[in-house]
């Protein structure tokens, strides 16, 4: 995809993975295999990421956000509600993170990670 999707409804991502809500997306948003996502998302709802891994509030992210495989994210992530990432491994408040973040396998995040219980500040501006 390669401009501005905004999507309302049911986007399966990988397998029965699904979005339910909205998402608005810009850049090139390839979500399965060695596929990936350059530029801008910004997701509400229920994001499955991984089997019965799940994203329940914001996601705000840019960079690059692999999902599957050897999956990273580098660059922003900007979230809110419960992220669970891989297996029973999750996030529940708010998490900034700069760096690579890993969500599959043996998934770990570098760089910084700052985390506010039971808050929902605005996402940050491009």
């Amino acid at each position: 995809m390669a401009g501005v999707s905004w999507r309302v409804g049911d986007v399966r991502m990988n397998g029965d993975s699904q979005m339910a809500g909205v998402s608005w997306r810009v850049g090139d948003d390839r979500m399965n295999g060695d596929r990936w996502m350059a530029g801008v998302s910004w997701r509400v709802g229920d994001v499955r990421m991984n089997g019965d891994s799940q994203m329940a509030g914001v996601s705000w992210r840019v960079g690059d956000d692999r999902m599957n495989g050897d999956s990273r994210m580098a660059g922003v992530s900007w979230r809110v509600g419960d992220d669970r990432m891989n297996g029973d491994s999750w996030m529940a408040g708010v998490s900034w993170r700069v760096g690579d973040d890993r969500m599959n396998g043996d998934s770990r995040m570098a760089g910084v990670s700052w985390r506010v219980m039971h808050s929902a500040p605005t996402p940050p501006h491009m």
